[in-house]
């Protein structure tokens, strides 16, 4: 059975003809920060200084085959370097589809013989990989993971008086989208407490990190918590 590598909306395998052979994607370096200090023992470490690790890129190489004559070749190839090069989109492995990586890529190609070519599709994306489907999208259970997948409904959410959210945090930090509809609503976080206007509201004191996270919401309307977690 055929499998695709999917670019945004574009199937390697159904829509460029093309066979997967492998792909290589690695675990995002941690950028490590130090600073020599004369008459200390050892380095002083700043790679968590802001209160967590942070990562450089990722590096991903995918590499396929296609059939087909030098014209075909040609014409095939000038169609995905169109769609791909240099461009930045959203990747999704065959072998993981819950999650998505975001970068930008380029497209080599190689001839083998008079009838096969090598594609070989590199590039450079972001350390974390996202959720296929945020809080506000409907669940797509094709690509949901039984085991690591977070059933996610933060939409239209109805406050009479009090509400409390408990979102499950990814490894990622998240500051969410607060949509509120409703006078005088308020939401809580961490023992602080913030007014939410009509509409979108973006608090940045209010970052979700990796466990439980609670939201308390006070008030009289309807919110939605705009929400899309990562994982290394």
């Amino acid at each position: 059975m055929s499998v695709n590598v999917v670019f945004d909306d574009k199937r390697t395998h159904d829509d460029w003809g093309l066979e997967l052979v492998r792909f290589e994607i690695g675990p995002p370096a941690p950028v490590i920060k130090k600073i020599e200090i004369p008459g200390r023992n050892g380095a002083l470490d700043l790679t968590e200084w802001a209160g967590q690790v942070v990562y450089e890129e990722r590096q991903v190489k995918i590499i396929l085959t296609g059939y087909g004559s030098y014209t075909r070749q040609s014409l095939q190839t000038g169609l995905i370097a169109a769609y791909l090069q240099g461009a930045k989109r959203k990747m999704w492995l065959p072998s993981d589809p819950g999650y998505y990586y975001y970068g930008r890529f380029e497209i080599e190609v190689s001839k083998e013989d008079h009838y096969v070519h090598e594609y070989v599709i590199s590039g450079k994306v972001d350390p974390f990989k996202y959720e296929t489907v945020s809080s506000l999208e409907p669940w797509e259970w094709d690509s949901f993971s039984f085991e690591t997948g977070i059933i996610r409904e933060y939409a239209s959410l109805t406050v009479d008086g009090s509400m409390t959210l408990l979102i499950p945090g990814t490894r990622m930090p998240v500051v969410p989208v607060i949509i509120a509809e409703g006078p005088d609503m308020e939401v809580s976080f961490n023992g602080s407490c913030y007014p939410l206007s009509s509409g979108e509201n973006t608090i940045y004191s209010i970052l979700l990190k990796e466990g439980l996270n609670t939201l308390v919401f006070t008030g009289n309307g309807t919110v939605s918590v705009a929400y899309r977690g990562g994982v290394l």
